[in-house]
């Protein structure tokens, strides 16, 4: 414990943040993973905690989020104190080495949370290509008129649950179908398919 008093003694800045921006960073990871926290700020200031993100490749790549900025904060602060404590360097190339690292860490966080919110973008980007698919039903699907269902098919090369209508008669979940047609609003219209 002496130790790490002396290292906050000797290196203050450095030491308080590597351990604020660690400590903030894991809080902020475990929110991201409890449901709680969905941070997709970018620099204008726009900020979405509502937890209802859809994000297309234009958007998942925010670098100056809360999360990213923790990761520069944490990365600077631990980069620094090892080259001032550990590598004995002087103080100008210890600022500078740990900026850099921060930066990579800033670089890194973005990319990583940009592909995480990449998993959750919205499924139907084009259901158009469905046409003449086949699958099977997910849910039971009512006769023409009565209701919509989900069905499982693949569909630009991933497989995915989509809202289907039957275009005739009740067919069962998990029965065979096939999309006789896509509507304007992505809706898979179906019917059972004779194997």
């Amino acid at each position: 414990m002496d130790a790490v008093l002396k290292i906050a003694n000797a290196y203050p800045v450095f030491f308080g943040m590597a351990l604020i921006g660690t400590l903030l960073f894991v809080l902020k990871v475990l929110m991201l993973f409890m449901g709680g926290d969905s941070d997709a700020s970018d620099i204008d200031g726009d900020l979405d905690f509502d937890g209802e993100t859809h994000v297309d490749g234009a958007e998942s790549f925010t670098l100056f989020s809360v999360q990213s900025i923790l990761a520069f904060i944490m990365g600077c602060g631990w980069v620094g104190l090892a080259a001032r404590h550990e590598w004995k360097v002087g103080q100008g190339q210890a600022i500078a080495m740990a900026a850099g690292f921060g930066f990579a860490m800033m670089l890194l966080n973005a990319f990583l949370m940009g592909k995480m919110k990449s998993l959750n973008s919205n499924p139907r980007d084009d259901t158009s290509s469905a046409t003449g698919q086949t699958g099977q039903a997910y849910t039971n699907i009512p006769e023409r008129g009565q209701g919509s269902g989900q069905v499982e098919i693949a569909v630009g090369g991933k497989k995915q649950v989509l809202q289907a209508f039957s275009v005739g008669e009740k067919i069962d979940a998990f029965t065979p179908i096939i999309v006789k047609q896509v509507d304007s609003t992505g809706n898979l219209h179906v019917e059972k398919h004779q194997i």
